[in-house]
């Protein structure tokens, strides 16, 4: 097969328009339809002269973190070229993009962190989209908040005692019945927005990493023009995996996020239509099913300068075909354990805990603490000194007495109780030196 060269002209260009983040066009053209001064190089006359056309979209994210499009069309001027061959050539030309995400990874967390603060940023300062698509997106919302409100839900069990998970009936849906609705609630230790941010950003090098083993694929789906979603809209597709004998099951949603006048911050994911192609033979088979998912997160409070928000997680799905509903039923946990993959990766209990202690220790040394005569009767029959106690009893609340010095900073370990007109006796043995009672 004797050599090809391509004579090709590249020109790029900055795009900015209000209510999306700023992209790059880098469009790769034949050099015949330059106007201006052509060089052409040495010795190519020998060569097969080949076709191609590219074009590259590369969206700013945050202001480390782009997301980009590489589209390229080849003809290598070879009269009924096989088809494995045509995928090898494939191959080979794409494998610069794997390079070039190799040579600028860094670290998966700080990314995460960036494009969450990015999207916060969005969040706050607000941005302007077309009227259309304006209207759809609250059309929607409108749409499932009237859908899931007035719903009866039985409670389930969940892997922590921090998330509550629920399950309801879907009465009145013309649908399967393997269809499921279901709920959790959890409280993270984050700012609302941030929570949300962290649900929006469906391919975060987190939740790639910590991927179900039901889970084949996950992708975004994207048009090639660069100005067809909002900041706050993408489309993602999941294919799942089925236990056998069930065949795989793949859901398309459109999700964008919203900021309400009162604070709280929705998530909302409807279903859409659009054909996947996943290369090979991954999505062979696969079934369509139906989901939509409403998310709501509401700040609720601060500890210590740590910021609470009460997440509601709100889940519909159709896998469609004939599934009985107890089977559907019993695939619900793994449905929703992103609430408590959610939970774990914006966990601060010590800080929490840390915040608690300070918070206690300051009003014990602050305020006047004042007891009923109920309360005054309880502590004196409750009041135990050391020489009150056996060995064998000093020995067994030792060993049941394990203080964390990180958790008890402010306190002693030995609990004393003193009373107007008492003196101390004997404090207990355990105490954690420098700190006040």
């Amino acid at each position: 097969m004797r050599p090809r060269v391509f004579h090709t002209w590249q020109s790029w260009q900055e795009i900015k328009q209000p209510g999306r983040p700023t992209s790059y066009v880098l469009t790769i053209e034949n050099l015949k339809e330059y106007g201006g001064t052509k060089r052409i190089l040495a010795g190519s006359a020998d060569f097969v002269k080949g076709v191609s056309y590219g074009r590259y979209v590369v969206t700013e994210v945050a202001p480390n973190v782009c997301r980009w499009i590489h589209i390229q069309n080849v003809d290598l001027k070879i009269k009924k070229l096989p088809v494995s061959m045509a995928q090898y050539f494939a191959k080979q030309h794409l494998k610069w993009n794997t390079q070039i995400v190799e040579q600028f990874k860094r670290n998966g967390k700080a990314v995460d962190q960036e494009v969450r603060t990015s999207m916060i940023d969005w969040m706050e300062k607000g941005f302007d989209i077309e009227d259309a698509i304006k209207q759809q997106q609250d059309d929607i919302l409108s749409r499932l908040e009237e859908f899931f409100e007035g719903k009866s839900w039985s409670k389930i069990p969940s892997p922590t005692l921090r998330v509550e998970m629920a399950i309801s009936t879907a009465s009145g849906l013309k649908s399967s019945d393997g269809i499921a609705l279901a709920k959790a609630e959890g409280v993270y230790d984050c700012d609302a927005k941030e929570a949300i941010a962290w649900y929006f950003d469906f391919l975060s090098n987190e939740k790639i990493a910590h991927k179900s083993r039901a889970i084949v694929a996950r992708k975004e789906l994207r048009l090639l023009d660069y100005d067809s979603q909002p900041v706050n809209q993408r489309c993602f597709v999941t294919l799942i995996k089925m236990p056998f004998p069930l065949r795989k099951r793949e859901y398309s949603v459109k999700c964008f996020w919203r900021v309400k006048e009162d604070g709280s911050v929705l998530l909302c994911g409807t279903p859409i239509d659009d054909k996947v192609d996943y290369g090979g033979s991954v999505g062979k088979w696969s079934l369509k099913g139906r989901s939509s998912v409403l998310i709501i997160a509401k700040n609720i409070g601060e500890n210590g300068g740590i910021k609470s928000c009460k997440v509601v997680y709100k889940l519909f799905a159709d896998p469609k075909g004939h599934i009985p509903k107890s089977f559907t039923n019993r695939l619900i946990p793994s449905s929703l354990e992103i609430v408590v993959h959610g939970l774990k990766a914006f966990s601060q209990d010590e800080a929490v805990d840390d915040a608690n202690v300070k918070s206690l220790a300051d009003m014990m040394s602050n305020e006047k603490q004042t007891y009923s005569e109920d309360e005054k009767s309880f502590l004196k029959k409750s009041k135990v000194s050391r020489g009150g106690l056996k060995r064998e009893q000093r020995r067994t609340a030792e060993s049941h007495y394990n203080p964390k010095p990180a958790l008890f900073a402010s306190l002693t370990a030995g609990l004393v109780l003193l009373y107007p007109g008492e003196q101390q006796q004997e404090s207990y043995p355990y105490q954690i030196p420098g700190c006040k009672v």
